[in-house]
């Protein structure tokens, strides 16, 4: 078997164990937050999976194209409304709007039968770092000592190294250099996989904030005391 084959099957591999991730959050534990990180494994894997077929089969038809596409265009607004919900913020109305590129992009790519997928990627990678960029600076404003932090950092990293991929499969200008790319994209998904195996759970979760009281509240509760004292009154005092 040669470099490109073995390469497609390292990137098969993880293709497959994301898909299967994918379909244990969407379906056997669809909790909110969960269902969003399902998805985007599998625009992850939409999008790895493009560039399997790419490398191996050369020449890839524009319906599968555009199917990639869809993952990498909704990579971005799905690591960021992952992260807005584990921060406890649920994602904007408008976020919808965010699905109109994948949609957009994905019809034009197939009625133009491929021809200009090349110019829609390249401006959607692009793209994809302004969201990593604005994703990771809510994530690290809502920072905290609890292991759900640590692990929306993980998965924040594993985007970005795919990001930086995508980066190299568009600066390549060989098919090997390529088919690289696409391994390098698909060590994330062996990561996270890994450490969730590790910590014996799919994924941690934020432990809620302490309440406090507000200090006004407290001292006209401290008021109240020494100006009733009530304490001080027999029958509502325990007896010694």
């Amino acid at each position: 078997m040669n470099l490109p084959g073995l390469l497609g099957l390292f990137c098969g591999v993880a293709v497959v164990l994301a898909g299967l991730l994918a379909t244990y959050f969407l379906w056997v534990d669809p909790q909110k937050k969960n269902r969003w990180l399902g998805l985007l494994f599998l625009a992850i894997a939409l999008r790895v999976g493009k560039s399997i077929g790419y490398f191996i089969l050369y020449e890839v038809a524009a319906p599968w194209v555009a199917l990639g596409y869809v993952g990498l265009a909704s990579t971005g607004p799905l690591l960021w409304v992952y992260v807005r919900m584990q921060t406890g913020q649920a994602p904007l109305r408008a976020s919808l709007l965010h699905g109109l590129l994948p949609l957009v992009g994905a019809i034009s790519i197939w009625a133009a039968d491929g021809a200009y997928a090349s110019d829609w990627y390249q401006l959607t990678t692009l793209l994809l770092l302004g969201y990593l960029v604005a994703t990771a600076l809510r994530w690290w404003k809502s920072r905290s000592a609890d292991r759900a932090y640590y692990w929306e950092g993980q998965v924040l990293l594993g985007t970005g190294i795919v990001w930086v991929a995508y980066v190299i499969q568009h600066l390549s200008d060989t098919m090997q250099g390529y088919a690289w790319g696409a391994a390098v994209a698909a060590l994330p998904l062996y990561g996270l996989m890994v450490r969730m195996a590790r910590q014996g759970r799919v994924q941690p979760k934020r432990t809620p904030k302490a309440e406090t009281v507000p200090a006004d509240v407290l001292q006209k509760v401290r008021a109240a005391l020494e100006t009733e004292q009530g304490y001080l009154q027999r029958h509502l005092t325990l007896s010694q």
